[in-house]
């Protein structure tokens, strides 16, 4: 049978001697309620139990705030909480200041701006871990969407797991990179999807690249254009090449009539249409520009020819050695006798033979006339 003590006026006050303890016993199963507002004065509030259930929907800490922000006489003004472990606390904060005073830059109080935490309670304040599957950001229109990771002036953002955790047993599980290489390789079309979103690190783009004192091992290349910041494919691809087993190998470009390949072997260079080999163009490669092109003809001839311009060979010795036979074609009748040039001797070969009797010809600003064979000259000697 329960019992009700009423107070008709007034408040009611229960004192105890000081140092005494007054507790409101309900015995196992029992419950005590408080109806109304329930106000704890004191330093500190203990609470005995194994959990404790709450179903207010927000905790307010912190309450009767005048801030600005949370002020208080430490050097770390926070609000949040702290979970006893024993010998080095963990806390899960908002500080108004974190990390002040604990950084070797000169602007650590402007490093960070207010912030939720995560961190021990230990004289220098180490970060804690989170662990998570997922993080996720979104704003209003006009609003912050980003996700920043910003490790002030003296961190770096790291994706760890590179090689086997000290105390747990080898190859348990792939290395990061190695995961990332494995996704990629994958012949699945969902789960490539799901590599392009990867974040490598730097091991995975070393075991790609390879790069090492300049020198890089690559699959394939782009195009980087400056006003519209975009990659694209160049169809140039870092690879084997060969035809027919011939033990080339080199860069080909998969690109219109190609590919077109750069090949290579021992000290043998070839540069050309892939399968061909028969033509490289040396200059900006159009029509109207100045190039000079080096083809194979239908006649397996070695032709060099120029867009627009001259040929010009300036040897650094002033010679020219030819080891072989030298060809002239004819100067076709259309064609008028060159003009002279100033400090110039210009020959040509026409098919007609003059009173010289060899077809070959000089001009330049004093005269002209025909080169004059042997025969001719002899015959020339005895008649003058």
């Amino acid at each position: 049978m329960s019992k009700v003590l009423r107070i008709q006026k007034g408040g009611y006050k229960i004192i105890a001697e000081e140092g005494s303890e007054i507790r409101l016993d309900s015995g196992s199963g029992g419950r005590v309620t408080v109806t109304g507002d329930l106000y704890v004065e004191g330093q500190t509030t203990y609470i005995n139990t194994v959990d404790l259930e709450i179903e207010d929907r927000i905790i307010i800490l912190n309450r009767g705030e005048q801030g600005p922000g949370i002020t208080s006489s430490s050097t770390q003004p926070m609000s949040g909480l702290q979970i006893d472990r024993g010998n080095v606390d963990a806390l899960m904060v908002f500080d108004e200041q974190p990390f002040k005073s604990l950084t070797s830059n000169s602007n650590e109080n402007t490093l960070l701006p207010p912030s939720f935490v995560l961190k021990d309670n230990s004289s220098t304040k180490n970060l804690l871990p989170l662990t998570t599957n997922k993080i996720q950001t979104y704003g209003l229109e006009g609003g912050n969407k980003d996700l920043t990771i910003w490790t002030g002036y003296e961190g770096v953002v790291k994706v760890d797991y590179l090689t086997t955790p000290a105390g747990e047993t080898e190859a348990i599980y792939d290395p990061y990179h190695i995961r990332i290489q494995n996704l990629l390789n994958s012949s699945v079309a969902e789960i490539q999807d799901q590599a392009n979103d990867m974040v490598p690190n730097i091991k995975f783009i070393r075991e790609y690249v390879r790069a090492s004192a300049g020198e890089a091992v690559i699959q394939r290349f782009y195009r980087y254009t400056e006003t519209t910041t975009e990659n694209t494919l160049s169809g140039g691809e870092a690879r084997d090449i060969s035809q027919e087993g011939d033990g080339f190998s080199g860069v080909q470009f998969v690109v219109g009539a190609g590919p077109f390949g750069a090949r290579i072997k021992n000290d043998v260079a070839r540069i050309g249409r892939f399968g061909l080999d028969n033509g490289m163009i040396i200059g900006q490669g159009a029509e109207s520009a100045n190039n000079i092109r080096i083809v194979i003809d239908n006649g397996d001839n070695a032709v060099i020819k120029t867009d627009n311009t001259d040929l010009q060979i300036s040897p650094s010795t002033r010679n020219i050695v030819l080891k072989s036979v030298l060809r002239v074609e004819n100067l076709s009748n259309e064609f008028a006798d060159p003009t002279p040039v100033v400090g110039e001797n210009v020959l040509f070969v026409r098919q007609e033979l003059g009173s010289g009797g060899t077809g070959v010809y000089f001009t330049n600003v004093v005269g002209n006339g025909e080169f004059c064979s042997a025969s001719n000259a002899l015959v020339y000697s005895l008649i003058f």
